[in-house]
């Protein structure tokens, strides 16, 4: 089993992040083979990419009560949570409120001054963007 966010890199810029561009392609076969400096050849066994992650946001409750808690979950690897931030939006786009999201699940408290209705949750992870309806009672 290979956590879905790690990647073999050889040559420049070996010291950056992983994104999602770096991924082993899932189902095909890898395998090893390592050149000592004693001119020695090593092979590894093949194996087939398995991934862990499912990369899926899930939000709940949904609706939420105005002032109370809403659970955030990402099935990301621990390392795609670097600069991971959560937004509420306004349907109109204004920015109502931010918080960083540090693990897989966080807690966003929703002020009790927000009205009730309908609002956009966008999370921005690794790279990508991932936006949900939040309705307000």
């Amino acid at each position: 089993m290979v956590p879905e966010r790690h990647a073999y890199r050889a040559g420049s810029g070996l010291f950056r992040r992983n994104t999602i561009k770096d991924l082993l392609e899932k189902g095909a076969d890898y395998s090893v083979i390592l050149i000592t400096d004693a001119g020695d050849t090593i092979h590894t066994c093949s194996s087939t990419i398995q991934y862990e992650h499912t990369f899926k946001l899930s939000v709940y409750p949904n609706p939420i009560h105005t002032g109370g808690l809403l659970k955030i979950v990402l099935d990301y690897p621990g390392t795609a949570f670097y600069g991971a931030k959560a937004q509420v939006y306004t349907l109109s786009g204004q920015l109502l409120l931010t918080t960083q999201l540090k693990d897989r699940a966080s807690l966003l408290h929703l002020p009790s001054i927000l009205s009730a209705g309908a609002y956009f949750l966008t999370v921005y992870i690794d790279g990508q963007t991932k936006t949900v309806k939040l309705n307000v009672q």
